[in-house]
């Protein structure tokens, strides 16, 4: 009896581990009208970014039925702090060709937005 409670409960710890634990974080861009693909590459450079960093979650959307010229890139992540340290590291130390990418991915969105999911297994 104690072997079987014992079961059941490091079942209940590990599925409230994993709930706690993992997060979809996906982010849509709008992009100006016909500038899709220049935005696309650099969503491309992020998702190898992450997944040099061992991230190989990371997926790239391209709308079929929403606004026309819209992307959006989900990875899942099982720490916000950590998702949330590794924005502010990387953003700060940018370098000169990263710093242009950015800026023109600033200049060919019209709107983001970044919703964050739980993940329920």
């Amino acid at each position: 009896m104690a072997k079987k409670i014992y079961s059941i409960w490091g079942k209940w710890l590990t599925y409230v581990l994993r709930r706690l634990g993992m997060y979809m974080v996906r982010n849509v861009w709008k992009c100006a009208r016909g500038k899709v693909p220049e935005c696309l590459e650099v969503v491309k450079e992020v998702r190898a970014s992450w997944a040099s960093d061992g991230n190989t979650t990371g997926k790239i959307y391209l709308d079929y039925t929403d606004r026309m010229d819209t992307i959006a890139f989900e990875i899942e992540v099982e720490s916000l702090d950590e998702y949330f340290n590794n924005q502010r590291t990387n953003y700060h130390e940018l370098s000169p060709e990263t710093e242009e990418s950015v800026r023109q991915f600033n200049s060919n969105t019209v709107e983001g937005n970044r919703q964050i999911w739980e993940v329920v297994p």
